[in-house]
């Protein structure tokens, strides 16, 4: 599948297969064994369901591997979040004598008070979490907050930050030329934000527009980037018919679906890249890919800190960070970075480097290969 965890399993598999590691993906049943940027694909597994998993445990026993690596989000494996069968895989993993490294990308869901019959469904998917903790020779999270929630499993867990699915490409100067003046050929102010399957996360951006072109005066174009849920997002309003009700669709600008390196082409030519995650997991955070892809393309972002932000994410050095989810403070805080270009550029250096230091996928590969050869997280004795 294009997206999401199959994106970083695609990259992961393919940075490895670089640094010399024979890497094997076993997967959903599809068009068979195919070879991708130096990695086996098997897609053979026809269900994930308890009788899917002895075939899966069938053809790890054959395989034979040094190592396996399950990748974890619960809604993966069941529509309904509670995947009690991947237990009981890890459990055979072990027991046939493999070191079994587990990346969760989600713990489980939020327990929400208003929502009561979704309560068990969340515990459930704690206790499958905690369990393939204990049943893993070494836990991989993706942000700092699932270390915390997996609590005594601490001492085998290291953070390993997700990469970008968008790959950073070289974009001669005259076609950045061309481009921006294709999205601003006033020269306005380019705001650009990601949309796709979590459309509402643009309506923030556009009513933070509303305000600085109505209220503010600023002279901007808001480059929203996505395809999914964009025409047709749940309740039937569009983002387009949401910036004509705000009275800025001369300013806005929503590509659709791109390939990968169209979508970096724009954002090499933004301005400001704006994110606005809410909800009870809600602010930026080192899963964010798009954040990432920003990051490497060089814009200085605006974003809103949450219960999820990482450490690697600091205030006015790398990214700034408002304290809310709403338009209000996003539009103060982009008011302010478009009068600010040393601002603007400090913001951009510091992005880009911390996008070195720990967002590339030759680092995470490198981090991968400490855990997937047994060797305790930083800070952990032997």
């Amino acid at each position: 599948m294009r997206g999401g965890v199959a994106d970083y399993t695609r990259h992961l598999g393919q940075a490895l297969a670089g640094k010399g590691i024979r890497t094997v993906v076993l997967t959903s049943a599809g068009s068979g064994a195919r070879r991708e940027g130096g990695v086996e694909v098997l897609r053979e597994v026809r269900s994930w369901n308890a009788f899917g998993m002895l075939a899966v445990l069938r053809k790890i026993r054959r395989a034979r591997p040094d190592v396996c690596n399950l990748q974890y989000v619960p809604y993966m494996y069941s529509a309904y979040g509670v995947p009690l069968q991947i237990a009981a895989l890890a459990a055979g993993i072990r027991a046939m004598g493999i070191p079994l490294v587990t990346t969760i990308h989600e713990v489980g869901g939020c327990f929400r008070w208003a929502r009561p019959k979704y309560w068990g469904i969340v515990l459930l998917q704690r206790v499958i979490a905690h369990a393939l903790a204990l049943l893993s020779s070494q836990i991989v999270v993706v942000v700092d907050l699932y270390r915390a929630m997996l609590g005594r499993s601490g001492s085998k867990i290291r953070s390993i930050p997700v990469g970008s699915n968008i790959i950073p490409v070289d974009v001669p100067e005259p076609e950045r030329r061309r481009l921006r003046k294709a999205i601003a050929p006033g020269g306005e102010t380019i705001i650009a934000t990601f949309a796709g399957g979590a459309w509402y996360k643009a309506v923030v951006v556009l009513e933070a527009a509303s305000a600085l072109i109505k209220t503010r005066g600023k002279e901007v174009k808001v480059l929203v980037l996505g395809a999914r849920g964009l025409e047709t997002p749940p309740g039937g309003r569009s983002l387009s018919r949401i910036a004509e009700e705000l009275g800025i669709d001369h300013a806005v600008r929503i590509t659709g679906y791109l390939e990968e390196s169209d979508v970096f082409r724009r954002l090499a030519v933004a301005d400001i890249f704006a994110l606005i995650d809410a909800g009870p997991y809600g602010g930026i955070s080192a899963k964010s890919t798009v954040l990432v892809a920003a990051f490497a393309a060089g814009l200085p972002v605006v974003a809103n800190r949450g219960p999820i932000t990482d450490s690697l994410f600091v205030h006015d050095e790398n990214i700034f960070l408002v304290d809310s989810a709403g338009p209000v403070e996003l539009a103060a805080a982009l008011d302010r970075l478009i009068d600010d270009p040393d601002g603007r550029r400090r913001l951009a250096d510091g992005g880009r480097e911390t996008y070195r230091q720990h967002f590339t996928w030759e680092r995470i590969a490198a981090d991968y290969m400490h855990a997937l050869s047994g060797q305790p997280p930083d800070g952990v004795g032997a």
